[in-house]
């Protein structure tokens, strides 16, 4: 019990650099944050966040996930977040995704809540 809450709040960790990194660059786009630095430096750090974020979350989620395979697997709420995050994912790596890649790594995060509560 003890490991799963630690995984669990490791988990937690990333995806909150996830967030932050997401939440600064599409502030940074829309202008309403830091629109005196340049928009490649901004966009640099919210890159490297949101890729640690997302290492420390595949990570740990593999762990989380291998504990309950089964019941999670065919879980609709979990098989949305794997596809939200497959496609957060792909717009990350192309460098394009803009507004909404950042919205949709806020759904993986939503959709990763819900299945912890909704569970």
């Amino acid at each position: 019990m003890l490991l799963t809450g630690l995984l669990s709040a490791t988990h937690l960790v990333g995806m909150t650099l996830v967030g932050s990194g997401a939440l600064v660059s599409g502030l940074r786009r829309i202008g309403l944050l830091l629109s005196d630095q340049p928009d490649t430096e901004i966009a640099a750090t919210a890159r490297r966040l949101i890729t640690t974020g997302v290492l420390v979350s595949i990570i740990t989620g593999l762990l989380l996930f291998s504990a309950r395979a089964s019941t999670a697997s065919v879980n609709g709420i979990f098989q949305l977040k794997m596809l939200l995050l497959v496609t957060a994912l792909a717009l990350h790596a192309s460098r394009r995704g803009g507004a909404a890649a950042s919205l949709l790594w806020y759904g993986v995060i939503f959709a990763g809540c819900a299945f912890i509560l909704l569970e």
